[in-house]
C-alpha cells in the first residue's frame, strides 16, 4: 500500500516524540495520539524496556498445551474463521493473530513471507504481546479499551515493531462482557490496508456469535440433566451451576431441607470451595462427596457431579441430601452425542444469531422455559424467529428428544382444522381415509406441539383447545373414545391477543392458560447491533465466505425498519448469493428507495403511506402480494393485515 507524504510525516514526528519520551519521561507538548501516549506512560512506569526487539516467550510448550486446553471453547470458535483469513492474506504480507485474554498468542498464521518476519520478533505461540510482554501493541490498546484499536508503526512502544502496525479487536464471552480474547491483524505497515480494520472486527464478532452458541448449547446439556435428575429423584435437592460459577436453576425454594440451608453458594463456604476447585481444573473433576454441618447442627451430604460433554466442562449438578437420606453413587456425566448433534442440528436451524442484551435476555428466558412444562406463549412480529425460540426451548427441555411438531393455525380451514389438530377415525367423513389419523396432538405425544399465529383460531377452534388444555385428552372426529395426551404446547403470534380479547375474537379464558410464561421477542429493528453477526451468519449459510460489510453500511442498514424482520434480511442475502451479485451493494440497493423518502412528514396520511415499506413493497412488485410477501419475507395474510390497519384500498395494484 502507497502511504501518503502527511503519513510518512505523521511516523516520522510520532518516532521523535517517542524519542523525547523516552529521554525524559515528559508528555508536555508532545502531538501522539492521547490513547498511545496513556499507554506509553504505563510501559514506562512499569519499566517495559524501550529497547526491547523481540516479543519475550512467556509459556514453554507445556504451559501452552494446558492454556490451549483451558481455552478449547475459544480456540474451536476461532480456529475456522483463522484458517480461512489466512487463506486470503496470501500475498498481502500481513498475518493473523488469536490471543487469550492474558494477550499470550494462541494461534498465528497468514502469509509465508510476513510469517517469517513475524517469527524473526517471535511473534509466535506462547510469547506475550501485551503491555507489560511488549509495551504498546494493538493488542495491547484493544484489550485496555475493550473495542477495536489500530497502532501504526512508530506509535509502538518497543523498538522491535516500529516498522509495524496492527488492527485488533477483543473477543468476549458472548454472553457476558468478559473479553476471552483477542484477533488482530499485522504485518509492516507499508502492507495494511483501510479494510483490515473491518475485516477483524467482522470475524471477531462472528467467533462471539459461535462461543454464544456453544454457551446455550452447554447449557442445555446442564439442564437437560437437571431436569432428568429431578425426574428420577436422586436428591432432596438439586442446583444447577454452569461452568462459570452462576447458579443456573434450583430445584426447589422451599424444601424442608432448606429450613436451615443459607440460600446463596457462597454462604456455605466448603461448597462454595468445591465448586470453584472443580471449575478451576475441570481436566481433574471428579465426583465428591462431603458431609456439611448446616446452621441448625444437622448435617447434609453434598455430592459434586460434572457434566461434560466432548472433555468440556458444562456444569456441576450440586446435590443436597437431607440426614435421612443417603446419596447416590454419582459419576461424571459425558453427555450422549446423540442427543447433542440434534441440540446442535436444532440450534443452528433456528438461527438464533445475536449477542445485543435483548436477544441474550430473550434465549434466558427460553432457556428458563424449558425447566418446566408450563404453557408459553412468544410475541413478536413476522419473521423475528417464534418458532426458533420454540424449538429452543423443546430441545433444552426434558422433552427434547421427544417430538416437535409446528402448526401454522393461520394456514387451517376452519372446516378442517378439528381433523388437523384431533385427527379422525374411520370414515368420519366422505373421502376419509379407511385407517383413520392421528392429528398433531397425537403426533406430538410425549414432546411439543407449537402453536403458531394461534391469534388467527377461529372461536369454534378456541373452545376446542382449551378442553384439550384443560383434560390433556383429545377426542377424534367420527369416535367417542377418549385419548389421553401428554404434550407440552407453546402458541406463538404477531397479532396483540389482549386487544383480541377485548374485541371479543379471542376467548379470555384461552389467554389466561396460554398466556403462563410470556416471551417477548423484539423486531429487528429494536436490535441494529446484532445485524453484522445475523449478516456474517447468513453469508457463511450461503457461501459468502472471505468478505465483510462495512460499518458505514451497518451504519445506513440500521436506518431500514426490515418489517419482515430476520426472514427479510436472509431473503436480501439469499438472493445475492443466488444471483453472484455482491451483498454489500445489494443490501444497500434494497433499502435504498425507503432512505431516499424524507425523514420526517407532517402532511396527509397517505403520503405518510408512502414511505411505508410493505407499501413500497407493493408499489416496486406492481401490486402483487405473493411477490411482495416472499421479498419481505411474511405471509400474505400479514400484507392484507397491513393494508386494513392502515386503511389502504386494494383493487390489484396500488397506484405509484
Amino acid at each position: 500500500m502507497k502511504w501518503s507524504n502527511e503519513q510518512e510525516t505523521y511516523i516520522r514526528m510520532v518516532y521523535k516524540d517517542w524519542e523525547n519520551f523516552i529521554a525524559s519521561g515528559k508528555t508536555e507538548g508532545l502531538t501522539v495520539r492521547p490513547e498511545i501516549l496513556e499507554s506509553w506512560r504505563r510501559c514506562y512506569s512499569i519499566g517495559v524496556p524501550y529497547n526491547l526487539w523481540a516479543s519475550p516467550t512467556v509459556m514453554d510448550d507445556d504451559q501452552l498445551r494446558q492454556e490451549k486446553d483451558l481455552n478449547r471453547d475459544l480456540i474451536e470458535a476461532a480456529s475456522p474463521l483463522v484458517k480461512e483469513i489466512s487463506n486470503l492474506l496470501y500475498g498481502t504480507g500481513q498475518v493473523i493473530v488469536l490471543c487469550n485474554a492474558k494477550t499470550i498468542i494462541l494461534e498465528i498464521a497468514g502469509d509465508p513471507v510476513a510469517f517469517q518476519d513475524a517469527a524473526s520478533v517471535n511473534l509466535l505461540p506462547g510469547s506475550g504481546i501485551g503491555e507489560s510482554y511488549h509495551g504498546t501493541t494493538g493488542v495491547a490498546l484493544a484489550m485496555a479499551k475493550k473495542g477495536p484499536a489500530t497502532i501504526l508503526a512508530t506509535e509502538h512502544y518497543c523498538t522491535g515493531p516500529k516498522d509495524w502496525a496492527c488492527v485488533a479487536t477483543p473477543i468476549m464471552s458472548g454472553n457476558s462482557d468478559n473479553v476471552v480474547g483477542a484477533l488482530a491483524l499485522t504485518g509492516r505497515y507499508m502492507d495494511m490496508n483501510k479494510h483490515s480494520l473491518g475485516l477483524i472486527v467482522s470475524a471477531a464478532k462472528a467467533i462471539e456469535n459461535q462461543l454464544l452458541e456453544q454457551h446455550l448449547r452447554y447449557r442445555a446439556i446442564l439442564l437437560k440433566e437437571f431436569m432428568e435428575s429431578i425426574l428420577r429423584k436422586t436428591a432432596d435437592v438439586i442446583i444447577a451451576v454452569d461452568a462459570n460459577g452462576q447458579v443456573v436453576d434450583a430445584s426447589t425454594q422451599s424444601h424442608p431441607v432448606l429450613s436451615g440451608l443459607p440460600h446463596s453458594l457462597h454462604l456455605v463456604p466448603s461448597a462454595e470451595q468445591k465448586v470453584r476447585s472443580i471449575l478451576v481444573n475441570p481436566s481433574q473433576a471428579r465426583t465428591r462427596v462431603d458431609r456439611v454441618d448446616i446452621l441448625d447442627g444437622r448435617s447434609y451430604t453434598f455430592t459434586y457431579n460434572p457434566i461434560f460433554y466432548n472433555q468440556t466442562l458444562c456444569g456441576i449438578l450440586l446435590n443436597i441430601y437431607g440426614p435421612a437420606h443417603n446419596p447416590i453413587n454419582l459419576k461424571p456425566f459425558d453427555a450422549g452425542q446423540k442427543y447433542v448433534k440434534q441440540e446442535l442440528t436444532r440450534l443452528k436451524s433456528c438461527e438464533l444469531v445475536g449477542n445485543s442484551p435483548a436477544f441474550t435476555r430473550v434465549i434466558d428466558m427460553a432457556l428458563r422455559a424449558a425447566s418446566s412444562d408450563s404453557t408459553v406463549l412468544i410475541q413478536g412480529e413476522t419473521g423475528v424467529g417464534k418458532e426458533g425460540i420454540a424449538r429452543t426451548i423443546h430441545m433444552s427441555s426434558h422433552r427434547g428428544q421427544g417430538p416437535f411438531i409446528a402448526v401454522n393455525c393461520g394456514g387451517l380451514p376452519r372446516d378442517l382444522i378439528a381433523g388437523e389438530l384431533f385427527g379422525y377415525a374411520p370414515g368420519a367423513f366422505t373421502g376419509a381415509s379407511a385407517h383413520g389419523n392421528i392429528g398433531k396432538f397425537e403426533a406430538a405425544n410425549g414432546g411439543t406441539l407449537f402453536l403458531d399465529e394461534v391469534g388467527e383460531l377461529s372461536l369454534e377452534a378456541q373452545a376446542y383447545l382449551l378442553r384439550v388444555l384443560e383434560e390433556r385428552e383429545i377426542v377424534r372426529l367420527g369416535s367417542n373414545r377418549p385419548v389421553s395426551v401428554d404434550v407440552r404446547i407453546i402458541a406463538a403470534t404477531n397479532s396483540n391477543l389482549a386487544q383480541l380479547v377485548r374485541k371479543g375474537r379471542f376467548r379470555e379464558d384461552l389467554y389466561f392458560r396460554l398466556n403462563v410464561i410470556e416471551i417477548n421477542v423484539p423486531p429487528l429493528r429494536e436490535r441494529p447491533e446484532d445485524l453484522p453477526v445475523l449478516i456474517a451468519h447468513f453469508m457463511s449459510k450461503y457461501g459468502i465466505n472471505g468478505l465483510s460489510v462495512s460499518n458505514e453500511t451497518i451504519k445506513t442498514l440500521a436506518l431500514y425498519p426490515w418489517p419482515g424482520n430476520i426472514r427479510e434480511l436472509r431473503n436480501v442475502i439469499q438472493r445475492a448469493a443466488t444471483m453472484g451479485w455482491d451483498v454489500e451493494e445489494t443490501l444497500l440497493q434494497y433499502v435504498k428507495p425507503y432512505l431516499k423518502e424524507p425523514a420526517h412528514h407532517t402532511c396527509e396520511p397517505e403520503k405518510e403511506m408512502e414511505v411505508d415499506p410493505i407499501i413500497r413493497t407493493l408499489q416496486i412488485n406492481g401490486g402483487n402480494v405473493t411477490r411482495a410477501a416472499y421479498e419481505l419475507g411474511v405471509a400474505r395474510s400479514t400484507i392484507y393485515r397491513h393494508l386494513k390497519k392502515n386503511k389502504v384500498r386494494f383493487n390489484r395494484k396500488i397506484e405509484q
